[in-house]
């Protein structure tokens, strides 16, 4: 395959986990903003909740340390695991239906991940994220509902990588 300006596919830099963690709970996704009758907007109470919630967890493993300063490129991982209703309690996993429903869209659930992980300070800002990978998924038996998230950084240094992003090969 010819590669070009049009097909980068083959750049995508390697990367290596550096930080997995747990959020427990029922995955939130984020709310629209509300207003006030005099006009302010203010974020949902639930939201800033799991917001909150998604940061202490990411401050809690990352140690209080920054994972990515500002300019590193980073990756993110979310598996979300919601509770099974009612009329799938008793089936066994491999026969759970392949999508999940009625728990709002995954891209909002997203949404509320990096703005809690941007909270907690283990990395400079959101516009690091390069590559996103999301799923949601019921919970395995025995299991309880969470968001999984693993931030990885890349295998190859920043700078080879930021050449063969500018030039379209390594230097």
């Amino acid at each position: 395959m010819k590669t070009t300006a049009r097909n980068p596919a083959h750049h995508m830099p390697a990367w290596t986990p550096a930080l997995t963690f747990h959020v427990p709970g029922v995955p939130h996704a984020k709310q629209r903003p509300r207003m006030t009758r005099s006009g302010k907007t203010f974020t949902p109470p639930a939201t800033r909740a799991y917001e909150r919630s998604v940061a202490l967890h990411a401050r809690a493993v990352a140690r209080a340390r920054q994972l990515a300063p500002k300019g590193t490129p980073v990756r993110v991982d979310i598996l979300a695991q919601y509770p099974r209703p009612k009329r799938l309690a008793g089936a066994p996993d491999g026969l759970l239906p392949k999508f999940v429903q009625q728990h709002g869209d995954l891209d909002n659930h997203v949404k509320a991940v990096l703005d809690g992980i941007n909270k907690s300070g283990i990395w400079g800002d959101d516009c690091q994220v390069q590559c996103i990978r999301a799923e949601s998924v019921y919970c395995a038996t025995g299991h309880r509902p969470q968001s999984s998230i693993t931030i990885s950084l890349p295998t190859d240094p920043p700078h080879a990588i930021l050449a063969t992003r500018s030039t379209g090969a390594p230097r």
